[in-house]
């Protein structure tokens, strides 16, 4: 999944507004140093998954000892494991990126270069790669491509990614909906999921398929950076394809985990694995994880220490998480270098198209 961003393709557009330009109050908001009501809320968003993380970590290292998740580690078959993580994460790339390309192409404004399979491709590995920091960072340099490489501008390459993250968001819910209800959990988040997945999963579908009849079919220019515009132009086909087609990718990391547990000898019932991994692909969506360690750890030991030791369900946990994401950097770094070069070439050749700008009048 490329599973649940505020911030998604990083700065605002290039263009100054036309008003903005013939005024200078454009300008003068740039110049304008933050506020400290801003800043803070900027730090608390950065800080908040880590703070909650460590939070996790010091409760789960109160119940499980760490020497025995350790030596859960050393006695599990890694190797075997290894091998199932990184060939999910290298099968998971063509695969999203066919659902990511069908969206792109069908939410771009007119005028835009529609980008073909194999650069979505290389477009989605690359970027991925910022995923290492975390998931925001991933999709913001996606976003950025999208922008650079079709010219769609930057708020509509934000937007293309949020309606893709919210794609994920949709796939997640609708899969987790019947788990919610099947799960037998012990955890204050349970009656809030059986409520909220099937709300956030309508709540999405809806707006991709009717956003057309909300917003019309618009096909003028002035669409090229307007933050709506896939909700405008993409309809139904598209969205069903992105959020179906994401489904599929539920459906095959489940199949995954379940063989990646039985590999590093912790076998679990498929059972378990299909009502359990939707609910924690959910909550792993969330920004209150870190590179896959945070509540979702929690919701790990919670929902399978039924089946093996706890230590064992951490130290899995970990190494499952650790390889799939080493997967996802070894699959995008001989592109990082192309990825940026388009970037760079985008936002020279959107530079050379913009208008001067005028000097403000006196």
């Amino acid at each position: 999944m490329s599973a649940p961003v505020a911030g998604a393709a990083g700065s605002p557009s290039d263009r100054p507004a036309a008003g903005d330009t013939a005024s200078g109050a454009g300008a003068e908001r740039l110049a304008r140093p933050p506020s400290d009501a801003s800043t803070a809320r900027r730090w608390l968003r950065l800080l908040a998954p880590y703070a909650i993380t460590a939070l996790v970590v010091a409760g789960l290292l109160q119940r499980y000892e760490l020497s025995r998740i350790l030596a859960e580690m050393r006695q599990g078959s890694v190797l075997p494991m290894a091998a199932v993580a990184l060939s999910l994460s290298f099968v998971l790339l063509p695969m999203t990126a066919l659902w990511d390309r069908a969206v792109i192409r069908a939410a771009v404004p007119p005028g835009s270069t529609r980008p073909r399979y194999l650069d979505v491709v290389r477009g989605r590995a690359g970027s991925a790669v910022l995923m290492a920091v975390n998931y925001a960072a991933g999709s913001g340099g996606f976003g950025v491509w999208i922008a650079r490489v079709t010219g769609c501008g930057p708020s509509v390459g934000a937007s293309i990614v949020l309606y893709i993250v919210t794609s994920d968001l949709a796939a997640v819910a609708l899969v987790a909906t019947p788990a919610a209800w099947m799960a037998t959990l012990d955890v204050p988040v349970l009656p809030a999921l059986r409520v909220g997945a099937p709300a956030v999963a309508a709540l999405v579908v809806g707006m991709a398929l009717l956003g057309p009849r909300i917003w019309g079919r618009q096909t003028s220019p002035d669409l090229r950076d307007r933050p709506r515009v896939p909700w405008a132009v993409a309809g139904p086909a598209a969205a069903l394809t992105s959020i179906v087609g994401r489904c599929v990718n539920i459906v095959v990391i489940l199949v995954a985990t379940w063989l990646g547990a039985g590999a590093f000898g912790m076998p679990l019932p498929f059972s378990a694995v299909a009502i359990y991994m939707p609910v924690i692909l959910l909550i792993g969506s969330l920004p209150i994880n870190v590179l896959g360690v945070g509540a979702v750890t929690g919701i790990w030991a919670l929902a399978f220490e039924r089946f093996a030791p706890g230590e064992r369900v951490l130290a899995f946990q970990f190494l499952w998480s650790l390889f799939f994401g080493t997967g996802v950097v070894l699959r995008g770094l001989p592109f990082v270098r192309r990825v940026v070069a388009e970037i760079d070439e985008g936002k020279k050749q959107q530079a050379a198209e913009s208008p001067p700008e005028r000097a403000p009048r006196e």
